[in-house]
């Protein structure tokens, strides 16, 4: 407890010392749903400019209903280190930019290994540092990113990589070469007690020395002859942990790399014209290119659109904005039993496709920003359609309204009739406006997660929804 009161008072003291004319943020009190489980939150989020050092505060203390600590949010050394949500320094337009923490929109080229990428989506119930970065000097520019630099230092790193390199040629033609690479997909499967038995797999998720039933009979002191008694009367379930999957023992490494050209035609501040195209490959397995590709600017207003094709195994943007969801999932094979399978293994029921995206986003008056992509892959057999779409609106456009914004994204579907995928991430916040800068924010988000492995969500243990309401106060 003293640890987590001088964390406060050092977040209270930064934000005291501040010139409060450029530095945001909010201080909060509500409720939120972590891991299943209702706590009463108390937190103070802020943003702090110091020249061109930013630095991010997201200090949280949760309480459970009768009045305790989460202590998992306190338990360890890096649990203090994420009171930093990030600190960068400089900003992606400067010649030299880094940031360390929370990573959004992450992009390299045109998208098409890897597009709209965030290392945040499974946060609060898990939370990564990142790290970001460029370089540009004379005609050149480096780019690179890592999702989880806490997990770097392990004995086998499992982190989610790449490096761009681009070369300004001549005029307004540029040349590009990206690669990403995930060290182990199955570092996907969440494991809350570190035991290295995925939750899905491990029948006491947050108990470490318990993985299945027989686990708990055996630290109870019965005897082997009666547990395999019990067993045999089908009273037990004979499930052992050495039979299940360890994230200990296996690994699975995938990698993605890309050339792209790309042509600007003209670029002032009322318009612009680029023309590109990126061809890409998934390392054992298939192809996919983009060309032509065509993005206009008009004022406020910027058009995308491209034509695409792959070989069979292949998704274009395989690092998309719900990888962190997709990267290792359960299935059932035929005889009911759970297996683990990584995002590369599913490759093999990708067939070869055509087709186009398009784009667009805008923000008009200062009222309504919004952006949308929609992808359309076909052949004679099947459709892989992707959109992602989100609308924020002016605090100023509806009375009484501090903020508003939706989200809606679903990747690499046959169709957009079934919302239950563990591809679609969809949510709203709300934030009504009290008075003298506080606000009543409301916050749904839904995702989904196939537990049982039947290839269906279907039932309400597999429908993920979060909800938050919390009293907030602008600085």
């Amino acid at each position: 407890m003293k640890k987590i009161i001088f964390c406060l008072l050092i977040t209270l003291s930064l934000l005291h010392s501040q010139d409060h004319s450029s530095m945001t943020g909010s201080a909060f009190i509500g409720s939120t749903t972590i891991d299943g489980k209702n706590y009463q939150q108390i937190g103070v989020m802020a943003d702090i400019p110091i020249g061109k050092l930013g630095i991010g505060l997201d200090v949280k203390i949760s309480i459970d209903s009768n009045g305790d600590l989460r202590e998992e949010d306190w338990d360890d050394f890096e649990d203090y280190l994420n009171i930093l949500r990030y600190v960068r320094w400089a900003t992606k337009n400067d010649p030299f930019y880094l940031k360390v923490g929370a990573l959004t929109g992450v992009r390299f080229g045109q998208g098409i290994v890897i597009d709209n990428y965030s290392n945040t989506i499974r946060y609060p119930d898990y939370k990564m540092i990142g790290l970001e970065g460029q370089v540009s000097f004379d005609k050149f520019r480096s780019e690179f990113f890592i999702n989880n630099i806490k997990e770097s230092f392990e004995d086998k790193s499992s982190v989610v990589l790449g490096t761009r390199l681009s070369y300004n040629l001549i005029g307004g033609l540029y040349l590009g070469g990206s690669i990403v690479s995930d060290l182990n997909q199955y570092n996907g499967l969440l494991d809350s007690d570190g035991d290295s038995y995925p939750d899905k797999i491990d029948r006491y998720p947050h108990n470490k020395k318990l993985v299945t039933e027989i686990d708990k009979y055996e630290k109870a002191g019965v005897s082997e002859e009666t547990i395999n008694e019990l067993v045999s009367l089908g009273l037990l379930d004979g499930t052992r942990r050495e039979t299940l999957f360890s994230k200990n023992d296996k690994r699975s490494e995938v990698t993605v790399f890309s050339g792209d050209i790309s042509y600007q035609f003209f670029n002032n501040k009322f318009v612009s014209l680029v023309t590109y195209g990126e061809f890409a490959k998934i390392v054992d397995n298939g192809w996919g290119f983009t060309a032509p590709g065509v993005n206009a600017n008009f004022g406020p207003i910027n058009l995308y659109a491209e034509y695409r094709q792959s070989s069979d195994e292949f998704l274009f943007s395989y690092f998309d904005d719900t990888y962190e969801l997709e990267r290792s999932g359960c299935s059932l094979d035929e005889n009911g039993d759970l297996y683990v399978e990584t995002k590369a293994e599913s490759l093999s029921n990708v067939p070869k496709m055509k087709g186009y995206f398009l784009g667009a986003d805008f923000e008009l008056f200062g009222i309504v920003d919004f952006y949308a992509g929609y992808q359309d892959l076909r052949n004679s057999d099947m459709n892989k359609r992707s959109i992602d779409a989100k609308l924020s609106l002016s605090k100023n456009l509806i009375p009484k309204i501090s903020k508003a914004w939706a989200y809606y994204v679903q990747n690499n579907v046959e169709n957009f009739k079934d919302i239950k995928t563990p591809s679609t991430v969809y949510g709203i916040v709300l934030g009504y406006n009290i008075g003298d800068g506080v606000s009543l924010d409301f916050n749904w988000r839904t995702t989904f997660d196939d537990i049982n492995g039947n290839g269906k969500i279907d039932s309400r243990d597999e429908e993920i929804r979060s909800y938050g309401v919390s009293a907030s106060m602008t600085f």
